[in-house]
């Protein structure tokens, strides 16, 4: 406060009283001085004004009605009446619907007039503190109440998620044990046929078993992963991602086309986006259509220094309108005969945010899906 010239408006229509203001305390304050009310307006809107000395009797309005008309727009600004007269009736009345800090009467006393200003500046000040730490308060109440919720939200996902992940591991196991328990107490130790389907139910329980506790292991790597940035080569990224499911090579039934092209070098997450393409891939082979001579799943890739515009469609049994809003839910599956974790789609969910990207589909039932990725190139300037 030491350092700062505070800005001090006089609103007087008597010339004499102005220039002895403005003379009396120019060192000390910012002075700002209005023979009416117009102009004193007009300083007020275009000025930080901090205390504002207005005389009773001017021959416009009174400094009262001038007080009224402004407070709305100025409520901090410190509000002082000079008078001559007696008018005790509109000072009452200025003091409860304006808030006058002091009313003080004519001639003014230099000193007594100083220590008023300065005081009002201090009133000022601690208006504004206040003021400042009411809206500090209520953000961080807001922030409270965001957190708070988005606490709730986390326990809630929580609670389904330990549920799901008991219910998704208990189910192959019970059914493994049932199997083990059937192997155990087969009458014909020599029936080969019944003892090698048992074996394949046994497999295929295990398999299911693998594949939830490898989508739970990507999902808890997705969660909080930090995005590491890199160059990308798609058509790399693309070949490993097909290896991972045809080891031996592509089956004749499936067919997988690419569509690359990239005008500017593109920077981002090997992991997240091998993560997504991993998932879409996975999506795209399991529903295809078991009556078709081709399942054809085509990846296209255009990319400029802004982003990459990515497309995966295929022409598989496509996706029931009213379950494509969910399939981004955790543990979400259309039908309960698929054989995935139900985590697929909602990793990939996951890895879109991480890159601040955006993903959405289109797909019609018997025709196929496409999905539609907008990734952000990352590249440091």
């Amino acid at each position: 406060m030491e350092n700062e010239k505070f800005n001090i408006l006089y609103v007087d229509d008597e010339e004499d009283n102005l220039r002895i203001f403005r003379a009396s305390f120019r060192r000390e304050f910012n002075v700002f001085i209005a023979s009416n009310t117009s102009i004193a307006k007009e300083i007020l809107y275009g000025n930080d004004i901090h205390v504002i000395i207005s005389d009773q009797r001017m021959p416009d309005k009174t400094g009262v009605e001038f007080l009224e008309e402004i407070v709305n727009d100025f409520p901090d600004v410190v509000r002082i009446i000079l008078t001559a007269f007696s008018d005790t009736t509109d000072i009452i009345r200025a003091i409860n619907k304006v808030g006058i800090y002091r009313y003080l009467t004519k001639p003014w006393d230099i000193d007594d007039l100083t220590m008023t200003i300065k005081s009002a500046i201090n009133n000022y000040m601690l208006k504004r503190q206040n003021r400042d730490l009411v809206i500090n308060l209520q953000r961080t109440n807001e922030e409270l109440i965001k957190a708070n919720e988005d606490l709730k939200q986390r326990n809630k996902e929580l609670d389904e998620y330990v549920y799901r992940i008991s219910h998704e591991v208990r189910a192959p196991i019970s059914s493994i044990m049932g199997l083990f328990y059937l192997l155990k107490n087969l009458e014909n130790e020599n029936d080969i046929a019944t003892i090698k389907h048992y074996l394949r139910l046994i497999e295929q329980s295990i398999n299911k078993l693998d594949i939830f506790i490898r989508s739970v292991l990507q999902y808890a790597a997705t969660k909080d992963f930090e995005p590491q940035i890199e160059e990308i080569n798609f058509e790399k990224l693309i070949n490993e991602c097909v290896k991972e499911f045809f080891p031996q090579g592509i089956s004749e039934k499936i067919k997988i086309r690419t569509h690359i092209h990239i005008s500017t070098p593109f920077f981002s997450d090997i992991g997240l986006l091998k993560t997504v393409f991993r998932n879409l891939l996975e999506n795209a082979i399991k529903y295809a259509k078991s009556n078709v001579t081709e399942h054809i799943i085509t990846i296209s890739v255009e990319g400029n220094a802004a982003q990459a515009s990515i497309q995966f469609a295929d022409n598989g049994i496509g996706i029931p309108k009213q379950y494509q809003e969910k399939i981004f839910d955790m543990f979400y599956r259309a039908n309960d005969y698929s054989n995935g974790s139900g985590l697929g789609l909602y990793i990939v969910k996951l890895a879109i945010e991480r890159l601040d990207a955006t993903i959405r589909l289109e797909s019609e039932e018997d025709k196929g899906t496409t999905f539609f990725l907008e990734i952000p190139n990352m590249k440091q300037s």
